[in-house]
């Protein structure tokens, strides 16, 4: 996941997670392409920064991630959302990668103990 901050942000990205303000209201779902009208928004409703899809560092786990079906993924995902949001800043946007990274390498791990 990437966070970026307003002024990178442009047209045609897409938020990777739900857009929440401080008070943790969804000012926009998961999945939304932006467009000019919603970068002028986020100025107004005080967005500073957004989870963007394809951007930042590596996928996390990649190796392990692709061994999970995308049920146990999603699974971690929506574990994690609970705890973490974008407007976390930076260190904890870093912490929760780093969370994600470890439970789905010990989730790749006892599935290849299964085996």
């Amino acid at each position: 996941m990437g966070v970026l901050s307003l002024s990178e942000l442009q047209p045609g990205m897409v938020l990777e997670q739900p857009l929440l303000n401080d008070k943790g209201v969804m000012l926009l779902p998961g999945g939304t392409q932006l467009t000019e009208k919603h970068l002028a928004l986020f100025k107004q409703w005080g967005v500073r920064r957004a989870a963007i899809e394809g951007v930042g560092r590596e996928t996390p786990a990649g190796d392990a991630a692709a061994q999970l079906n995308p049920e146990l993924l999603a699974a971690i995902d929506e574990a994690l959302e609970a705890k973490f949001t974008p407007d976390d800043g930076e260190i904890m946007t870093e912490v929760r990668r780093i969370v994600r990274k470890m439970a789905i390498e010990e989730a790749a791990r006892r599935k290849r103990d299964e085996l």
